[in-house]
């Protein structure tokens, strides 16, 4: 009868154990992949377009880069206004997210942000022209 339990003991251990191993396998490929330039690139590129479309102006993004595990860092970010104008450049903008969310609710929850070398390029008009992001911005946070 000892020897059943244990045997049974074993095969639970064996099965939660390959459990773990995989989940932290599988997170760690998946920030392997997130490594890779290409895939950067890709990331990079939806990025620069999603925030186009919300925006209604072509957003440059130059660089993309992941950090360990819950940080993602926009770097060269350049927004021109609605006339194609240059209105805002960022050196960096960083960002961190909740994992927990992103995997298990499906949402992207920032839990921070940074703004590092803003310059924001003003002209006669510029009130008028900033004014679409602050409206976009109202829009989305509902």
């Amino acid at each position: 009868m000892k020897a059943v339990f244990y045997n049974i003991y074993k095969v639970f251990r064996s099965i939660v154990v390959f459990g773990i191993v995989t989940f932290v396998t599988v997170f760690v490929l998946l920030y392997l992949l997130l490594l890779v330039p290409s895939v950067q690139d890709e990331v990079k590129d939806l990025a620069q377009s999603e925030l186009s479309k919300l925006l209604h102006t072509n957003v440059n993004i130059d660089r993309l880069s992941i950090e360990p595990f819950n940080k993602v860092v926009l770097h060269d970010v350049e927004i021109p206004d609605q006339q194609g104008k240059q209105l805002l450049n960022v050196d960096k903008i960083g960002a961190g997210f909740s994992v927990y969310n992103f995997f298990l609710r499906g949402r992207v929850v920032f839990t921070y942000a940074e703004l590092i070398g803003l310059r924001a390029i003003g002209s006669q008009h510029s009130i008028y022209n900033r004014c679409f992001i602050s409206k976009r911005q109202d829009k989305t946070s509902n």
